[in-house]
């Protein structure tokens, strides 16, 4: 790092920025007071971060309240086109989506949390707050379990040495020997289950999928547990997914 002041000060500025931006995600919006007070900052500090941001397109004022623009919708945009595996997936989650009527998603790991990178929507579908870009905890989740499978004991346990293992909901897996178990009984057979530890009311099957062997990402299919139950949950819609991941890995060995 270098030790000239200038370079500390330009640092400490990024780090606002982000944290402006961040505040106007988490809070669908904000005011001037409000993330003066949240940042602990002058509300002439704030508003000079504010003005930068607005000028540049990356913010947009409505009333008192700031919001972030489709200026991030691009970037984000740009990032997903860049990973392979969206590309190779997008037609088989369409042919899911179509065939369950329900939720689809795909998700990758990213500094030991999971990103998705697409959802997709079907008829029947439900609302929930999966969307591209959102990031949650790896073992809440069946796609974060497929991808937690893959690795080793020891870089398990320094993502829990991490991010810990937060509850979400009253069924989420918050002992480490626990999910070590789980993950060992179903490792073999490359399904993973999600029985409401992310959402109350929701259950998710999900899969891993490979490029050359090694883990890249997961997909998955989730639905209110009502239309979630025996042979449809179990059976049926694994055989699906995993006919789809496995055409998606060929897609991506042949690319």
């Amino acid at each position: 790092m270098s030790d000239d002041p200038g370079s500390r000060h330009h640092i400490q500025s990024a780090i606002v920025t982000v944290r402006i931006i961040d505040f106007l995600r988490e809070n669908d919006g904000a005011t001037l007071k409000e993330l003066a007070e949240d940042l602990d900052r002058s509300k002439g500090s704030i508003h000079n971060y504010l003005s930068t941001l607005q000028a540049e397109e990356y913010i947009k004022q409505e009333d008192r309240e700031y919001h972030l623009t489709f200026r991030f919708l691009e970037l984000g945009g740009y990032v997903q086109q860049k990973e392979q595996v969206y590309d190779m997936a997008r037609e088989e989650m369409k042919k899911l989506v179509r065939e369950t009527g329900e939720v689809v998603s795909l998700m990758i790991e990213e500094d030991g949390e999971g990103v998705y990178i697409d959802v997709r929507r079907g008829a029947d579908a439900v609302k929930m707050d999966m969307y591209p870009g959102y990031r949650v905890a790896l073992h809440q989740t069946a796609l974060g379990k497929a991808i937690l499978a893959a690795k080793s004991r020891e870089e398990i346990e320094a993502i829990i040495e991490q991010h810990g293992l937060p509850a979400a909901t009253d069924n989420t897996i918050t002992d480490p020997e626990e999910l070590f178990e789980e993950l060992e009984a179903i490792r073999e057979s490359d399904i993973f289950f999600d029985d409401q530890e992310r959402i109350e009311g929701v259950r998710c099957v999900g899969t891993p999928i490979r490029r050359q062997g090694e883990v890249v990402a997961a997909i998955s299919i989730s639905a209110p547990v009502s239309r979630m139950q025996r042979e449809r949950f179990r059976t049926r819609l694994p055989k699906m997914l995993t006919d789809s991941a496995n055409i998606i890995q060929l897609n991506l060995t042949f690319s």
